[in-house]
């Protein structure tokens, strides 16, 4: 997709967002590297020669990208996101995970994957967690934006992970709990039950 950020009041109407690519295959780097080159060409002369309007105009480009972590890490040529350094913006790792002593800023760049992938006369290694080149390097690394719906959904499990361990550790998990959550859950529309783990 692409539509235009700053244009504040047509960004959410759906006529305004413009596909750009369509791929019905399986998301691997090297299939998307051979059928996204040729938009990644042009998208490369789009930023570096900007686009020349009827008028003669010349309009700077400046494109951020935006999908679910599974394709961002993908064009990022990025491992895996169980492997021991997981996020695509810093150097934490799995150990960190919970840490909330940490503040957590953006510490790569395009700059340092550059020359580790590049330029073959660079010695230079990528951060961790890059295994190949990034398929789109013409976007700064903190243009690339995680899907909100995706990052709430996980943040809405784990948060809800929190609240039943607190509720167990409290000793508070009982019928009377799980039926005021069953009703919360109704009253909101969510069609939500409790499994029961059966031991065999």
């Amino acid at each position: 997709m692409c539509v235009i950020l700053n244009d504040i009041m047509n960004i959410q109407k759906s006529n305004y967002h413009h596909t750009i690519i369509l791929y019905p295959g399986i998301e691997k780097y090297e299939i998307l590297q051979e059928v996204m080159t040729p938009m990644i060409n042009e998208l490369n002369d789009l930023v570096i020669n900007g686009l020349k309007d009827s008028t003669g105009k010349i309009w700077k480009i400046k494109p951020y990208f935006s999908s679910d972590w599974k394709f961002l890490s993908i064009i990022l040529g990025f491992n895996a996101s169980n492997a021991n350094y997981f996020c695509l913006w810093c150097l934490c790792t799995k150990k960190d995970i919970g840490n909330k002593n940490k503040v957590y800023t953006i510490e790569k760049n395009m700059n340092q994957l550059d020359p580790a992938f590049f330029n073959h006369h660079s010695s230079e290694k990528p951060p961790p967690g890059h295994i190949k080149p990034p398929l789109l390097k013409i976007i700064p690394l903190d243009y690339y934006i995680a899907d909100e719906l995706h990052i709430m959904l996980r943040i809405w499990d784990q948060l809800w992970l929190l609240v039943l361990q607190e509720l167990k550790m409290q000793n508070r998990f009982n019928d009377s709990i799980r039926a005021v959550i069953i009703t919360e859950m109704r009253r909101i529309s969510v069609t939500f039950q409790f499994w029961q783990d059966q031991e065999t």
